[in-house]
């Protein structure tokens, strides 16, 4: 259909697709009767619109190829305004089918900094809540965005999420809150981020991959949502305060308590011997009741010490979760290296990154976040990784302090000295470092 087409031409054209029978769908035709870049006219929006109006498409995909040519034309402010306009209004009807949502934001994904786009895909998760596709496109858009540079519309946000905080809750909440929770940005509601924690935490205990919902506590920006994830990440999740019905084994806890139980009571046992032999000259008979005494309470005390350390053992044992969900431990532990430099952070995923056991995809995400950590603490603590025997431990961290060559000595010392270690694989990784620090300065 081309563009000048008239009100009757459009009908004919119509008529052909919608209602003679044996002819090619509305998407070829478009295409067919599209006109070339280099020959687009100018536009008669209006008369476009009306034209639309007009016509009843059949499906998503006729009505995404009945506004092809708006589409093409996206780049003219005047189109762009439209289309907008009619997304927010779902009119035409063509504007109400998922594949057109989407379609079009795609098309704006150049113009996503703009905020009328930003209004668009953050009113998406209200008005369309229930459309998977275009509430998911709508975040993709706003992903990458600092949505606190517009607060309109984080602001927006997070009234949409503390309106349907039972909903964010819920075992199944709806795509427009769900993907609402992934974009908004800091400063959120305390309503707000008590859910986004409670939700993730249920995530947690259910064993689901809870993908959604560590980005979604990263995205709160907030101090308590980052302890929360860096809790998920570690195996740290109180289990009793925030599940106090929670299944014990029995056995395991009673065994756990009797041990460090009896290791007090002979530690008593002995105490006692010890100030009787002092006090009152117990064991007289003996040549030294002083010499009893001190046996006896150098015997208690390690026995009093061991036993009370059981018993802190023992409550954490009972106060905290086991690990029972590695898949989304992985995943908050690959979010949180995202999130360095931080302060609050760096000795736990550092510990992490030293750890043997830690999946190789992760400790390879630590070392790349890492890279942006300049604390002295955290740099010494590499150069300390660097020097030890684990050999992909040390090339991760030499790639840690790669970053760090130009701007810290220790760590260009380290990588100096790392270039004459006897494995040829670690020379060979520090020579590449040193090689594109003299490229980068010389360029």
């Amino acid at each position: 259909m081309p563009i000048q087409a008239s009100r009757q031409q459009f009908g004919e054209e119509r008529d052909k697709v919608f209602i003679s029978q044996g002819q090619a769908e509305i998407t070829a035709e478009a295409e067919r009767t599209a006109p070339r870049d280099a020959e687009l006219p100018a536009i008669d929006v209006d008369s476009y619109f009306e034209v639309l109006h007009d016509v009843a498409p059949r499906n998503g995909p006729a009505a995404l190829s009945q506004i092809k040519e708006l589409l093409d034309l996206i780049a003219r402010p005047e189109v762009r305004e439209r289309l907008i306009d009619a997304m927010r209004l779902d009119s035409p009807k063509q504007f109400v089918f998922s594949e057109v949502r989407c379609g079009l934001m795609r098309a704006l994904t150049e113009y996503r900094t703009d905020p009328e786009v930003v209004k668009l895909c953050v009113e998406e998760f209200q008005t369309h809540p229930r459309d998977e596709e275009s509430c998911r496109t709508a975040m993709e858009l706003l992903k990458d965005i600092d949505l606190g540079q517009y607060k309109s519309a984080n602001d927006f946000l997070n009234q949409l999420l503390a309106d349907n905080a039972a909903v964010l809750a819920s075992t199944s909440p709806n795509p427009g809150v769900k993907y609402a929770a992934q974009v908004v940005r800091g400063a959120a509601s305390d309503a707000v981020e008590e859910t986004v924690i409670k939700r993730a935490l249920e995530v947690h205990r259910s064993g689901a991959a809870g993908i959604d919902e560590v980005e979604t506590l990263a995205r709160l920006q907030s101090a308590k949502g980052v302890q929360v994830l860096k809790e998920i990440a570690l195996g740290r999740v109180y289990q009793r305060k925030w599940s106090p019905h929670a299944s014990i084994d029995f056995p395991g806890e009673i065994q756990t308590f009797l041990v460090p139980f009896c290791a007090v009571v002979v530690g008593l046992v002995f105490t006692g011997i010890t100030f009787l032999a002092k006090d009152h000259g117990f064991l007289t008979q003996l040549p030294s009741p002083r010499t009893v005494g001190i046996f006896t309470g150098a015997l208690a005390l390690p026995l009093l010490l061991a036993g009370m350390r059981g018993w802190y053992s023992a409550a954490r044992h009972w106060l905290y979760e086991r690990q029972r969900n590695p898949q989304m431990a992985e995943a908050a532990l690959i979010k949180l290296a995202s999130l360095l430099p931080n302060s609050s952070l760096e000795e736990d995923l550092l510990a992490t990154l030293g750890n043997p056991d830690t999946p190789a995809n992760v400790r390879e995400k630590l070392a790349l976040g890492f890279r942006n950590c300049g604390a002295p603490e955290t740099v010494n603590k590499l150069i300390g990784f660097s020097q030890g025997k684990d050999k992909s431990l040390r090339l991760l961290a030499l790639s840690a302090l790669a970053s760090k060559v130009d701007s810290d000595p220790h760590a260009l010392e380290a990588i100096n000295a790392a270039s004459e270690d006897y494995d040829p694989e670690i020379r060979r990784a520090t020579l590449k470092i040193l090689a594109r620090s003299r490229a980068d300065r010389s360029g």
